[in-house]
């Protein structure tokens, strides 16, 4: 059986990549140009390689970011085994960029939500990995205005593409679904303790450097006892027959960004902004604060020179009468 073969040169690729030398195991960043050649034989319908371009790396993303902040970026990509601590970092530090001025919010690492504030026995928590809010001086002390929670890394992550690119890739896909519900689980807790302004609250969910902008509630009362990411025999049976079918459904996509990127910057200020208004007698009050120990404190020790001033003036006297 006799057959054709056809060469033609059908797309050019430009590819950005990490490499990793295994005897020092350092990583330099290569540039190179990739033809794709496409085979095809005497029938089209049997042509191969038809799908190739899915199947090579993707074209990786333009950082529009400080040196600085690509640098720390790019190390946290370097290890080996993708660790969530890591991924804490960084997002730390671009995060900390929206801090102007430099009382705007507060970062809070690793809050604790109870899940039944009103119920001392039941100690059950969600904890979101940051939480962007302000302190008080009335209970509850730090008031949520944006929660965040984090996951390490996925392999496919590590050369940095495009954010389209993975938005329908299946571990990001699943990876940001299971996500959701955790982050969603986060908000009921935080609304029920009255740790929000509002019975809303925007939440960033990341994986790596990779994250989503989503909104949670308002809830209904049946909602708010539901934990879908954990379930719960106690909860509400028909809405918790609700949760388990939205968990298990597929999973949607959602507009990604990456961090150091011109539409990563603009979107986190947006979501940041739009909570701006809420804090804004908090922060007013801590701007006017003065605290009362250190002027008690002040008026004691001018108190105590003064008692020791008037003590010392008889013996002065007495000194210069008698000099």
């Amino acid at each position: 059986m006799g057959f054709s073969l056809g060469l033609n040169i059908s797309k050019v690729y430009m590819y950005f990549g990490t490499v990793r030398d295994s005897d020092n195991h350092r990583y330099s960043y290569v540039c190179c140009v990739i033809l794709i050649v496409r085979c095809q034989f005497l029938y089209p319908e049997t042509a191969i390689l038809r799908y190739t371009p899915s199947l090579l790396p993707a074209i990786m993303a333009v950082l529009h970011s400080k040196p600085y902040s690509k640098y720390i970026l790019h190390a946290s990509l370097m290890h080996r085994d993708q660790r969530e601590d890591v991924t804490y970092a960084v997002i730390s530090e671009f995060i900390s960029e929206h801090k102007t001025p430099p009382d705007r919010f507060v970062i809070y690492p690793q809050i604790s939500l109870r899940w039944k504030p009103d119920d001392p026995k039941d100690v059950r928590e969600e904890v979101p990995d940051f939480g962007l809010g302000n302190f008080t001086h009335q209970t509850p002390y730090f008031k949520l205005r944006i929660g965040a929670e984090a996951k390490r890394s996925l392999e496919v992550m590590a050369s940095l593409p495009e954010p389209s690119v993975l938005e329908t890739h299946l571990d990001v896909l699943s990876t940001f679904h299971s996500l959701f519900y955790q982050g969603e689980d986060q908000a009921k807790a935080a609304i029920k303790g009255r740790q929000t302004f509002l019975d809303l609250i925007p939440f960033l969910l990341f994986v790596g450097p990779y994250w989503v902008s989503v909104r949670y509630g308002p809830f209904t009362p049946n909602e708010l006892g539901v934990r879908t990411h954990k379930s719960s025999d106690s909860a509400d049976f028909l809405e918790t027959t609700r949760a388990i079918a939205r968990f298990n459904a597929q999973p949607i996509r959602r507009r990604l960004y990456l961090l150091g990127t011109n539409e990563s910057t603009a979107e986190l200020e947006r979501v940041i902004s739009s909570t701006d208004h809420l804090a804004e007698n908090l922060r007013a009050e801590a701007a006017q604060y003065s605290c009362m120990f250190i002027i008690i404190l002040s008026l004691f020790m001018c108190q105590w020179r003064l008692q020791r001033f008037c003590c010392a003036l008889p013996d002065r006297r007495q000194n210069v009468v008698e000099s």
